[in-house]
């Protein structure tokens, strides 16, 4: 695998935990107001659809930009 591959191999896995991580916090964040307002499941499902859609918005802007972010040298 040239250097090339690799650099793609690496921007796609960090675009990867990128994309989980932003989920996870949204779906977690949802999770704890549940607990603290007794209100379960409805923030739980609420962060899970606002994680959803900020990843979906991502990859949007990524795809259309280019996946290492449009700007050659900045990522």
């Amino acid at each position: 695998m040239g250097t090339g591959g690799k650099r793609a191999g690496a921007q796609g896995a960090a675009l990867a935990v990128r994309l989980g991580a932003g989920m996870a916090l949204f779906v977690f964040g949802g999770y704890l107001i549940d607990r603290l307002l007794e209100t379960e499941p409805a923030f739980l499902l609420a962060g899970t659809l606002l994680g959803a859609m900020m990843v979906i918005f991502d990859l949007v802007r990524r795809t259309r930009a280019g996946v290492g972010g449009g700007k050659k040298g900045v990522d």
